[in-house]
């Protein structure tokens, strides 16, 4: 018998955006009119001609969730836009590398049935697990409308957004990607020489590959977050207008507050695919060179 294996494992730790300076904030811009912040918190219309104008929401209204993002959002304005509050530092929550585990193993064996016949075999397995992150997800009004709603008071469509914060969510779990691989290549069979003088050379082996991926990845539930914040900001719809919702004005005083982790956590949720893909075949050879 002969044997020969091999074992490779893997590690890598993540770098976040926020552990670089050029990447922790968009003050790093090189264009100054992009060094705002993330619109946290925004409230915009939009006007005969369907561009955004941010409505101001004033310097104080930024005071109650100035605590968000280390400490980090405020009162900020947007070039050809207006004011909101926000943060400059809310892209930091994203990797730029991946958090990753990985193990190869990989095993050949031979062994000798008599002097004309041999089986073999040969597999090579992998597994592996990324851990990623797009930054912290955002709620806005009207999913359903492209976030627009009818305001009943002005007429005009307006938009409400709020992106949610690290300390609004209870862990970073629920924010990450988690992708779950696992791999084989695999063949056996046995190959050797019959007939006079073995003039006949053979060789039949099976073969098969299979890939499972399972990926895991935090997504807020869409009914309870609308249901949420609908009741915060909104109240009760008026009716519609063309299909978008009518409201009265925003109630700007729940607009602008933080979430707590425990209300986060009731529409914390996940989207998970799982799939298999496989090949396999069967080969038969035999040849005579003599032919």
């Amino acid at each position: 018998l002969q044997a020969l294996y091999g074992i490779q494992v893997n590690r890598q730790d993540p770098i976040w955006s926020y552990q670089r300076k050029i990447t922790s904030s968009t003050n790093s811009s090189p264009d100054p009119n992009t060094r705002y912040g993330s619109r946290n918190f925004v409230w915009l219309y939009l006007d005969s001609h369907g561009a955004n104008h941010y409505i101001d929401p004033g310097a104080d209204a930024c005071a109650p969730v100035s605590q968000l993002n280390g400490g980090r959002t405020g009162y900020d304005y947007r070039p050809g836009e207006d004011y909101f509050c926000g943060s400059r530092y809310n892209v930091g929550y994203t990797t730029i590398l991946n958090n990753s585990q990985g193990a190869t193993g990989y095993l050949n064996l031979k062994y000798k049935l008599n002097d004309s016949a041999e089986l073999y075999g040969d597999i090579l397995y992998n597994v592996s697990r990324q851990v990623s992150s797009n930054g912290p997800y955002f709620w806005e009004s009207s999913i359903g409308t492209g976030g627009l709603f009818v305001d009943a008071d002005t007429g005009r469509l307006e938009s409400v957004q709020h992106i949610f914060s690290p300390e609004e969510i209870p862990s970073v779990g629920d924010y990450e990607d988690h992708n779950f691989v696992r791999t084989y290549n695999a063949f056996g069979g046995v190959r050797g020489a019959v007939g006079r003088n073995d003039q006949w050379q053979y060789d039949v082996y099976y073969a098969r590959s299979q890939t499972n991926v399972n990926d895991k990845q935090a997504w807020p539930l869409a009914a309870p977050l609308e249901a949420f914040f609908n009741k915060q900001i909104f109240g009760q719809q008026l009716g519609t207008y063309y299909g978008y919702p009518i409201y009265h004005a925003p109630n700007l005083k729940n607009l602008y507050q933080p979430v707590t982790p425990q209300e986060y956590a009731t529409w914390a949720g996940f989207a998970q695919t799982r799939s298999v893909a496989w090949t396999q075949n069967l080969n038969v050879q035999f040849n005579n060179t003599d032919l």
